[in-house]
């Protein structure tokens, strides 16, 4: 007896059985070494890792970044701006330093108006540079520099895999470059780095200067990045300049016709008015006067204001200046950056000592009291509410080599009311502590003074006066300050956010505030995190800042407090909040919870490998399908070989004479569907049945050349083809001008020879009526019936006929009465369409063949879904170009299957226009010529060596070998001249024939007359059966879906799933615990009565047998009998 292969294609297919052998072998090891694996992670677990988390609210959704960073060891970053400032004569050199990002802001005499700019940097001055020689550098140059492999993590070959454009004097260059960050971009290439070198080769460095300048990624402003190589990882000394070929005449840069003025005052929090300072409006630049002053004056636009000083954070806004001949005033205030640290979150920087910036020094408002610190105030003099506490903070910064130890005590009169959350410290090199003082105002009102006391490394003392005032004798507040943690609870090392509101009581007056945030514990001996800022407020304002709670804030409660700090006064608020640890992170015999848990997580992993490991396997492949190769066409004298089971090697047929019921190929554009279609017809050509086209691209015209596409050559040996397979199919080609030419199907019906009609060149409305015209034309030839294919007419775009893709129905209803007819007589239609699931059910009743290619179109995903189930739909959705889900209800026990079908024959581009014409004109007066010899054959002249000719030129214009053609036509030509002469007579010239539109119009009705009909006994097919009752389906949002992916709408299914369902997947769903079927039919079918019978069941057999007696009972006629 013949044995039956049948195989899960899901991703082992024909290595399954192999494996099977072993299986248990290899389970067993599988699970050892895991095991082995677990236990060694597991003792080396706080090793090798970490945990990371985010306290969210409820209903949001967020992804939490890990990144990996390293030091940039042997590369430095610079930013800044770079302007023309006339009169500006000295040369710029910086230290930079490796593994820095630095701010460069460079000031030169002349760059040439109306060109692009650019800035370069190298070891040696521009005057030691040959710039006749100048060329681009590579990427393995500066490897050699830096003393790197190629292979190495710093290797210029990992950063400089870019080109860029670069104009030195008229010598423009083609350069190796990279792009740097930009400020809220990603992969942006606003600034670039490119490499160069002389003919001694000295390394120069190129950067584009942008027109304006903006935000860099560092935070600052900037119009320039440049990244600069540090060898040995320590520092270098650049120099910097410009194009040396720049030509300028002072006062060449013009006023505008329509300008306006701006101006205004540079001045810090403490009220002190700055000189020096670098103000940039646009592209423009100035530095501030001795008095703070700026002026620009401004084409009208909008522009972005930046303010640059050393020591304090760069500052920005945006003026939109749009009236002319007005005067803007915008004064600036700038707020102290103590250690040089930038503001922007995220961001690294290094506290590596920097050379001072050479443009002009400003004063700072922080006060140097030794060599060796900076202190961020001189005195301190502040007045309190009786009742109240205020918070004084004070940075200082290291500025020597060696460590700081500073002590502090408070004496004189005012230390019985301040107290130090710190006596001593130590400050490291470069760094910065800060000392928080709070002051209570204890006692009756009064002045009292006294000292801060610094000892230690150095001797310093600050003065102090307070003045504790009568809350009742204090004027009205001028600030309200509200502080609302917006979270009273955080945890560990989280972020902390909190909201500060300001009201200003003044109306109408604006004034300055600093304030000073703070967080420590309750008695407040110890601080944990303080912040400064500095706003203008004029009616009120509220401030949200995020904190990353340190380390050394343990699970407790701890206060919030924020000093502002205005017109002399003070006001506070404080809030406490509680940090707490997650479960996860508490311990149990010194190890964390998450370790225990993620113990678990990998036993439990350990049991799914030994329990589905071939589920898994299964699950490796794209395509999940059950696959009977015993049920699929074979090769064979009627086999056509359409490509192989989809992620395999195992070839695939199609039964030929099958396509007389007609098949039909859908999918979206670009997925395949044309190039499946001209497979079949390929196939169909080589078993030497004839291929009519019907064609409204001109697409299919290619068939009548070789392939010649390499890539498409390339895939011939994923499916056994070879070199030698490539062909043009024989055949010819017909314009179509008129959609009422009479076509006698007869005439091209040839065996093995392809005939195209090509109707690119007629109105959507003419290929209707020529669609059916040639449907009537097969009708009218009256074909003799046949067992074996013999026709396949190809209609492509057939989509286009739908109404819903702008077609009348017209061409439609006569595609209708040929699929319902045609395969009497052998012939085949194979239909090419955007969608599948727009047909009417007639047609689709009428197809056995369907093709589905990878598709967008909702409605035919969805009847996949609902047809084949998840593991199809899922399958679907991911399905790659020229890969189809074929149906067929004799091929596979009516399962879909996917194919990746075979690359074509012929080739893939279509004819020109022109050869086209060619094509057509030589057919007519190919037909001419015949008509012609059929006139003498019935003269009674001899007409042998005429029909031999005319053989010899169709066959070579079938080949498309047009110069031979036009050979044999002269010939041709010259003895049917000859011919007629010697009858002195002339021939007939052959007419073209037009259907009458009446014709058409008949047809037409004929075929609505069938529809209708049809259309009676489908509806007539779907009355009340007597298991109606039974087959009852409820609506897509009531289904039950299964575990094995069946979607299930009524009994019926219920029934023909549980004949074929697991004991794997029936006991998910019905065990111990549960009986969802049962539910299902309760709740959604609303059938309790079945739902009791269904409860106690707990195998599929004794639900089958009660859903079997169930169906029996219900029927139409006993529903009859009752009534």
């Amino acid at each position: 007896m013949k044995k039956t292969q049948k195989t899960r294609v899901h991703s082992v297919l024909d290595s399954v059985t192999a494996l099977q052998k072993k299986r248990k072998h290899v389970y067993f090891f599988l699970i050892a070494l895991s095991i082995i694996f677990s236990v060694v992670g597991i003792l080396l677990i706080k090793n090798y890792l970490g945990y990371a988390s985010f306290a969210g609210e409820g209903g949001n959704v967020y992804e939490l970044d890990i990144y990996f960073e390293q030091d940039a060891t042997y590369w430095a970053g610079l930013y800044g701006v770079a302007l023309r400032f006339d009169g500006w004569n000295v040369p710029w050199s910086k230290v930079v330093y490796g593994n820095s990002i630095d701010l460069g802001v460079f000031l030169f005499d002349c760059m040439q108006v109306n060109l692009d700019h650019e800035l370069y940097a190298s070891l040696v001055n521009a005057s030691e540079i040959d710039w006749s020689t100048i060329q681009g550098a590579s990427p393995e140059d500066i490897n050699a520099f830096l003393n790197l492999s190629d292979t190495d993590v710093y290797s210029a070959l990992n950063m400089f895999t870019s080109e860029i454009n670069v104009s030195i004097g008229n010598t423009s260059l083609i350069i190796n470059a990279t792009f740097t960050n930009v400020y809220n971009q990603t992969n942006a290439t606003v600034y670039d780095v490119g490499l160069l070198k002389d003919g001694n080769g000295t390394l120069v460095f190129v950067s584009h200067i942008t027109d304006n300048a903006t935000f860099c990624y560092y935070g600052g402003i900037c119009n320039y990045q440049m990244l600069l190589p540090i060898r040995n990882g320590t520092n270098e000394t650049y120099h910097f300049f410009t194009d040396p070929y720049d030509q300028c005449l002072p006062g060449e840069i013009p006023v505008p016709l329509e300008y306006t003025f701006v101006n205004g005052t540079v001045s810090n929090t403490d009220g002190m008015n700055m000189s020096g300072v670098l103000v940039v409006i646009g592209n423009y630049a100035t530095y501030t006067d001795s008095t703070g002053f700026y002026n620009f004056t401004l084409p009208i636009g909008d522009y972005h204001v930046f303010a640059v000083a050393d020591g304090y954070k760069t500052y920005h806004n945006v003026l939109n200046l749009t009236t002319p001949n007005v005067t803007t005033v915008h004064n600036i205030l700038l707020s102290i950056q103590l250690t040089g640290k930038n503001d922007n979150p995220g961001k690294k920087s290094e506290d590596t000592p920097k050379e001072k910036p050479q443009q002009p020094q400003i004063e700072q408002p922080s006060v140097i009291r030794e060599i060796g610190f900076i202190i961020s105030i001189a005195e301190i003099n502040r007045k309190i509410k009786q009742g109240n506490f205020i918070q004084e903070f004070i940075s200082f910064v290291s500025v020597v080599e060696y460590p700081l130890d500073l002590y502090f005590t408070i004496s004189g009169p005012v230390a019985e009311i301040i107290q130090l959350d710190e006596k001593h410290f130590t400050i490291e090199k470069a760094l910065k502590k800060t000392l928080t003082m709070t002051i209570f105002g204890k006692g009756e009102p009064r002045v009292l003074t006294g000292f801060l006391n610094i000892t230690g490394t150095f001797q310093h003392e600050i003065p102090i006066t307070i003045e504790i005032i009568d809350k009742d004798m204090l004027p009205v507040e001028a600030l309200l300050i509200d502080v609302q943690p917006l979270k009273n609870k955080v945890l560990e090392q989280e972020q902390f956010r909190f909201k500060t509101n300001l009201k200003n009581l003044l109306i109408d007056e604006q004034y300055p505030v600093t304030i000073h945030y703070s967080i420590q514990n309750l008695n407040g001996s110890t601080t944990y995190w303080t912040a400064e800022e500095n706003i203008y407020l004029l009616t009120s304002a509220s401030i949200i800042k995020s904190v990353k709670l340190p380390k050394e804030m343990k699970p407790g409660e701890y206060v919030l407090r924020v000093t502002a700090y205005y017109l002399d006064l003070s006001t506070s608020d404080s809030a406490v909040f509680i940090v707490e640890r997650p479960f996860y992170q508490y311990k149990i015999f010194g190890i964390p919870l998450w370790i225990y848990g993620l113990f678990l997580v990998v036993l439990i992993g350990l049991w799914i490998l030994w329990k589905n490991l071939k589920k898994a396997m299964d699950h490796g492949k794209k395509y999940r399908m059950v696959l009977d190769y015993s049920e699929i066409p074979k090769d064979g004298p009627r086999g056509l070989y359409v490509g192989n089971i989809a992620e395999t090697k195992r070839k695939t047929y199609f039964d030929m004479d099958n396509l007389k019921t007609h098949t039909i190929i859908a999918g979206s554009t670009g997925s395949g569907k044309s190039f499946t279609a001209q497979v079949i017809a390929e196939e169909a050509l080589d078993k030497n049945v004839a291929v009519i086209i019907f064609d409204p691209t001109a697409q299919w015209t290619g068939m009548l050349r070789k392939c010649q596409d390499r890539s498409i050559i390339k895939t011939y040996g994923q499916f056994d083809m070879q070199q030698k397979d490539i062909k043009a199919f024989s055949g010819s080609l017909k314009m179509v001008t008129n959609a009422y030419e009479e076509i006698n199907i007869a005439k091209y019906t040839k065996p093995g020879e392809i005939q195209i009609f090509v109707m690119n060149n007629l109105e959507p409305e003419d290929i209707e009526i020529f669609v059916s015209n040639t449907v009537r034309e097969i009708f009218k030839e009256k074909l003799t019936e046949s067992k074996e294919l013999k026709l396949l007419l190809v209609y492509d775009e057939v989509h286009r006929l739908l109404p819903k893709f702008g077609g009348t129905g017209i061409g439609f209803l006569q595609i209708e009465r040929a699929i319902r007819e045609f395969r009497k007589w052998g012939v085949g239609l194979l239909l090419i369409s955007h969608v599948l699931n727009d047909f009417v059910e007639q047609i689709q009743a009428n197809i056995n063949t369907q093709v589905q290619m990878k598709t967008r179109d909702e409605s035919d995903l969805e009847r996949i879904r609902m047809k084949y189930g998840q593991n199809i739909f899922r399958s679907m959705v991911k399905t790659k170009v020229g890969t189809g889900l074929v149906e067929n209800s004799d091929y596979n026990k009516g399962e879909p299957y996917f194919v990746d079908f075979r690359p074509i024959k012929h080739s893939l581009t279509r004819l020109s226009e022109e050869e086209i014409k060619k094509y057509h004109n030589y057919q007519l007066k190919v037909d001419q010529i015949s008509y012609e010899i059929e006139q003498l054959e019935e003269l009674k002249h001899d007409v042998f060596n005429l029909n031999l000719t005319l053989k010899l030129l169709t066959k070579k214009l079938k080949e498309g070998n047009f110069y031979v053609v036009d050979i044999y036509l002269d010939e041709i030509s010259a003895e049917l001249e000859k011919a007629w002469q010697s009858l002195r007579k002339k021939p007939k010239k052959l007419e073209i024939k037009l259907i009458d539109k009446k014709e058409i119009e008949n047809e037409i009705k004929k075929a609505r007359a069938e529809r209708e009909t049809a259309t009676a006994k489908l509806e007539k097919s779907k009355q009340p059966k007597i298991e109606d009752a039974f087959a009852k389906e409820v609506s897509l949002d009531k289904a039950l879906n299964m575990d094995n992916g069946a979607t299930i709408l009524s009994l019926q299914e219920l029934l023909d799933v549980l004949k074929g369902i697991t004991p794997l997947v029936f006991k998910k769903h019905v065990n111990e615990e549960k009986n969802d079927l049962a539910n299902w039919v309760k709740r959604n079918l609303q059938n309790e009565e079945l739902a009791k019978k269904l409860e106690p069941c707990k195998a599929s057999a004794d639900m089958i047998k009660v859903l079997e007696d169930y169906k029996a009972t219900v029927s139409y006629f006993k529903d009859e009998k009752k009534k």
